[in-house]
């Protein structure tokens, strides 16, 4: 028998009807043994799919909640780090005659050092850069706020996006202020000097968190760190002075000068970082 739509039973030449053919209101044939355990494997497959989805909303939820925001914008020694930054910028011999005004930075939601060069330089432009989308939003914000339309367009996205795509001399100067470790970042930093993606007299200044932990890794930056000076637990408040023979790498090319490396914490739990300045000379 089948089932109408009006859910009258019907007689029907075949006694054998699928119990999904029911429900679906039409008569067909009985499954097959290979048909039954193919159904059965999709219907296992949607539900894994079904949970899968569960947990990785849960993921996101948690680490919406335990994700870590910069708040430090007015730390002491994070403003003697801003002051270092500016000087460099501003000591350009030549700011005044420069073939381009343009800044490739990382302002956050404030742009702190982006308005303080505006108030030394007014025909400074910038490249803005944030991934997270709260944080951008917040920057357009500061742009409304401080009239900036027009003088910093942001970038939702990573800054790699631009450096990667960057042609010789297209900024003036870049302002890389990162918070995680150098490995993190460290090709692109390599790919924006060793392209040259600043011109001639422009400042490279770059931040990054010091290493805190001994690592055991075999390849890449960290690795070449480790080599030169291993990090040792109570060594974590010195110098950085693998921060130093890396990037000295570049003025023995001949292409920049490294004119600082400062380091700097606002609290005893906060990051150990360190700042480094480099100018292109060539």
């Amino acid at each position: 028998m089948y089932v109408t739509k009006t859910n009258k039973p019907m007689k029907t030449s075949n006694p054998k009807v699928n119990v999904v053919a029911k429900k679906r209101g039409r008569p067909c044939k009985e499954m097959t043994r290979a048909e039954k355990l193919t159904l059965r494997a999709k219907k296992a497959w949607a539900t894994r799919r079904a949970n899968a989805g569960e947990i990785i909303k849960e993921v996101v939820k948690e680490t919406e909640k335990t994700a870590v925001k910069f708040k430090n914008y007015y730390g002491e020694n994070k403003e003697v780090a801003r002051k270092i930054m500016i000087d460099a910028i501003c000591a350009t011999p030549r700011l005044q005659r420069a073939k381009v005004d343009r800044i490739l930075c990382l302002p956050a939601a404030k742009a702190i050092i982006e308005l303080r060069l505006l108030e030394i330089y007014s025909r400074f432009t910038f490249s803005a850069c944030e991934y997270d989308k709260e944080v951008a939003n917040e920057l357009h914000k500061t742009i409304y706020e401080n009239n900036l339309g027009g003088i910093m367009d942001v970038h939702c996205g990573k800054i790699s996006d631009i450096i990667y795509r960057a042609n010789k001399d297209e900024f003036s100067h870049l302002i890389l202020d990162y918070c995680g470790e150098i490995d993190t970042f460290y090709d692109e930093i390599d790919h924006a000097l060793m392209n040259k993606i600043v011109q001639v007299g422009g400042t490279v200044s770059i931040t990054v968190a010091k290493r805190t932990h001994p690592s055991n890794k075999e390849t890449g930056i960290v690795a070449r760190m480790n080599k030169m000076y291993p990090l040792r637990p109570d060594a974590i408040g010195e110098v950085e002075w693998a921060l130093i023979q890396i990037f000295e790498e570049y003025q023995k090319r001949g292409l920049y000068s490294f004119e600082t490396l400062k380091n700097y914490s606002d609290s005893a739990r906060g990051a150990n970082m360190a700042l480094i300045v480099l100018r292109r000379i060539k």
